[in-house]
């Protein structure tokens, strides 16, 4: 099957499994206690259809739970960006299940008029409701944080330094000859100025060191 049947074939039998199971729910708990048949004498009979939508709770659960499978499986939205929203199959399941329980708690039990059914149902919606708002607070402040980061530009891999080159080492000024002709050092002086071994300053200091020693 192709993503787009997948999806919607997938979360069609996801939402109406739950909302099966809620309204399931709902019926059962407006209906109350009570018993149809056997050898028990039971305060009140239970109306007719009771036990049809008993079966219509698990029923609506595997209808769920298969449709949360088949949303699964669709693989990513033909031209998606890379690393953009998807949207979790297990988490509509895991929201609509207990967020909805916890409404339809509330409302079975404003629909009986019992004393004292209302703190029932207000009790399940306590429980029930901060379990489906968990993972979509979790994910709201991960995506927050992830946002700060992104605009702080953390985990961008840093541009790595290079050392400047070290300069080339100046090649050793060679010594002038510390003993010979003075004739001789003076000419090879000149060579080594004339070769640009020796700088104008150098052979001066140098000729003059020679020159000093007649």
């Amino acid at each position: 099957m192709s993503y787009w049947v997948k999806a919607v074939v997938g979360f069609g039998l996801l939402v109406g499994g739950v909302a099966a199971f809620l309204y399931s729910l709902y019926e059962l708990m407006k209906t109350g206690t009570c018993s149809s048949g056997g050898p028990y004498v039971t305060v009140r009979e239970c109306p007719e259809g009771t036990f049809e939508k008993a079966l219509l709770m698990p029923g609506g659960l595997m209808t769920a739970l298969l449709g949360t499978l088949v949303f699964a499986l669709r693989g990513d939205r033909p031209g998606a960006s890379p690393g953009g929203f998807r949207l979790s199959g297990l988490l509509v399941f895991w929201c609509g299940l207990f967020i909805g329980g916890g409404i339809v708690a509330v409302l079975a039990d404003l629909a009986v008029d019992e004393p004292g059914a209302d703190w029932v149902g207000i009790f399940l919606a306590a429980l029930f409701i901060p379990m489906g708002l968990a993972p979509l607070l979790f994910l709201w402040f991960g995506r927050g944080s992830n946002r700060k980061r992104r605009k702080k530009g953390e985990g961008q891999p840093k541009p790595l330094r290079v050392p400047p080159a070290a300069p080339a080492p100046r090649p050793a000024t060679p010594a002038s000859p510390a003993t010979g002709d003075p004739a001789d050092r003076l000419r090879q002086l000149g060579e080594l100025r004339d070769s640009g071994v020796l700088t104008e300053a150098e052979f001066a200091a140098a000729k003059s060191r020679i020159l000093a020693k007649l």
